[in-house]
């Protein structure tokens, strides 16, 4: 299902007979020469990360539960469908997870995303491989320098997709202080 801005998708729960139990969330982007990272902000229902060790990114790439994982494709995998991916064990998450949201930030000081092309999200059930949506930004970016793209959240029993797209001019650092994890640029 191709999803627009801020359009939700319900994926059901994790109990019952059709169940979600894991998920990808791959990312692939077009940024030119600007080089950019992929993070995962694990938080609670306060819209809070639960502690420091659940903020994912290119050095701390596994939840302490480890229920989501974070992998970006290395230069071999140039053909790779995703350059990053978030993959969530849904079904063995803890109760205090509310919420995951998927980030792509530059990593270049001084860099905006007004080279950035698109941002595609695409999610997988791991289960049977089946595709259950697609995102894509567009061009809609300009001093931003970062974008959450996507979350996946809990809402009455059920876990759900959000499609965001919204980005961030106060960068990392500035996404960070709202969602409670001291990032320094």
């Amino acid at each position: 299902m191709e999803l627009t801005k801020g359009a939700n998708l319900t994926l059901g729960t994790t109990t019952g007979d059709h169940a979600i139990g894991s998920l990808l969330l791959g990312l692939d982007w077009e940024s030119g020469d600007l080089e950019c990272d992929v993070c995962a902000l694990v938080c609670g229902p306060d819209r809070k990360v639960l502690d420091d060790d659940h903020f994912l990114y290119w050095d701390n790439t596994v939840s302490p539960q480890r229920t989501v994982f974070l992998r970006s494709a290395t230069e071999d995998q140039a053909d790779a469908q995703d350059r990053a991916q978030v993959l969530v064990n849904v079904a063995e998450l803890p109760e205090q997870v509310d919420r995951i949201l998927v980030v792509l930030a530059t990593v270049v000081d001084g860099g905006k995303f007004d080279v950035l092309k698109t941002v595609r999200l695409r999610v997988l059930d791991l289960q049977d491989g089946r595709g259950v949506a697609d995102f894509s930004t567009g061009q809609a970016f300009s001093n931003e320098t970062c974008v959450i793209v996507g979350e996946l959240y809990r809402n009455k029993g059920d876990w759900k997709l959000r499609a965001v797209g919204q980005g961030y001019q106060s960068g990392l650092a500035g996404l960070g202080s709202e969602y409670g994890v001291n990032i320094t640029d």
